[in-house]
């Protein structure tokens, strides 16, 4: 693993950490387990779900497709359902309920709660048309070959960057080194991890030994994998306390990495 270490993560209370690790099903299809602390059930599970059309849904059952495109159904700790629609290079989309086969519609049963755009940075749109994150590279070091480094800043208005001020060295340096419009202040960190050593988190490289409390185990993560996948889990950490809404959209925003396999960013291509 490289021997760049991120920036620290300032927080003065105990963080959200969610972790998702992939698994497989007996009919191949990936599966996304998620966990945030010592809760005997886990806080949602997402299946990987075939894009339409006998081909594809063929492909997830004699295991040649690990993860791609598709319908991918997330069932939350309280027994509601979260879709997450890919196709191609079209947005992502977010669903609360089942998702609809094709077009821009959510289906008659689904709600739509948020569409991600993709391209070198990734903004996640809320329904009302509401910026609410940007996803964006680390600014150290966005890739090696054990994970991505994402980051999670808040979303803004096209063009103001007074949210920037303060994080100097994060998103702040980002946007003026690159030119894109990053609008708001970091809320947290999204790893893609790629390899098992990968689970291994040195929590003082993030600042989080003092405020880590019963979250620490969920960092003891590591072992080897006899899955041929890409992508074996995301790690999110968050400073501080997220909403439902923004839990369930940011957790849907890991199974379109991990299990979609969509590139958040430029380094991801």
């Amino acid at each position: 693993m490289s021997d760049m270490l991120p920036e620290p993560l300032v927080t003065q209370t105990p963080p959200t950490m969610i972790i998702g690790r992939v698994t497989r099903k007996t009919n191949n299809s990936l599966v996304l387990t998620f966990n945030d602390g010592p809760a005997s059930a886990p806080l949602a599970v997402a299946q990987q779900g075939g894009a339409d059309g006998v081909g594809s849904k063929l492909g997830v059952l004699f295991g040649f497709k690990n993860g791609g495109s598709g319908q991918h159904v997330m069932t939350m700790r309280d027994g509601s359902v979260v879709t997450v629609v890919t196709s191609g290079g079209d947005p992502t989309r977010i669903v609360r309920g089942p998702g609809s086969g094709s077009g821009s519609g959510a289906g008659s049963a689904g709600e739509a709660i948020a569409t991600v755009e993709r391209g070198d940075v990734s903004k996640v749109i809320l329904a009302d048309g509401t910026h609410l994150f940007t996803i964006i590279p680390d600014p150290v070091e966005p890739k090696s070959p054990e994970l991505y480094r994402l980051r999670v800043v808040a979303g803004g208005s096209a063009g103001d960057a007074s949210g920037l001020a303060g994080f100097a060295g994060t998103a702040g340096d980002f946007a003026a080194e690159s030119g894109l419009d990053v609008t708001g202040s970091e809320i947290g960190r999204l790893d893609v991890i790629l390899q098992p050593n990968a689970w291994r988190l040195g929590l003082n490289n993030l600042g989080l030994d003092g405020v880590i409390g019963d979250l620490a185990d969920l960092t003891n993560m590591s072992g080897r994998s006899s899955l041929p996948i890409l992508v074996q889990g995301t790690r999110l950490i968050v400073t501080g306390q997220l909403s439902e809404l923004q839990r369930d959209i940011l957790c849907a925003i890991c199974v379109d990495l991990a299990i979609g396999l969509r590139p958040y960013v430029k380094a991801m291509r």
